[in-house]
């Protein structure tokens, strides 16, 4: 039974580790996409959306950021006083140097709120992972 669970616990890593891989693909094509100046079909229904740009930029970066928490099992970088989960870290980072890296770009353009809407994004998933945290050790 407890070789089933074990199996079955690394099964479950595996996959959340996927999914993140996947998230951060999705992502990079996008930037790529973008970085290029092709055209997306997906480009063009969330630009018909009211701040489409801005949820599409949240729910990436969030997704991106909640499924490294969780895969990494909320592992953090301890720095002083200062614990960040390395899902944090790591989303804000590629955040912040890819909305920078715009100013280099010819087909881009900086757009603080864009940037402001990766970091909501990635602090309100931060949110949820430490809910689902608390719930799951009181069940």
């Amino acid at each position: 039974m407890i070789k089933h669970q074990h199996n079955k616990n690394h099964m479950k890593q595996i996959s959340l580790k996927i999914i993140s891989m996947l998230i951060f693909t999705c992502i990079s094509y996008a930037i790529y996409l973008a970085n290029t100046g092709d055209k997306n079909t997906l480009f063009d229904i969330i630009a018909t959306i009211p701040y489409g740009d801005k949820f599409g930029h949240s729910i990436l970066y969030g997704s991106l950021t909640y499924s490294i928490i969780i895969a990494s099992r909320f592992r953090v970088i301890k720095t002083g006083r200062i614990r960040l989960y390395y899902g944090v870290l790591f989303a804000s980072l590629f955040s912040i140097t890819e909305e920078i890296s715009q100013l280099f770009i010819q087909s881009r353009t900086f757009d603080i709120s864009d940037l402001i809407a990766d970091l909501l994004g990635i602090s309100i998933a931060t949110l949820i992972a430490i809910k689902y945290r608390q719930v799951k050790r009181h069940a």
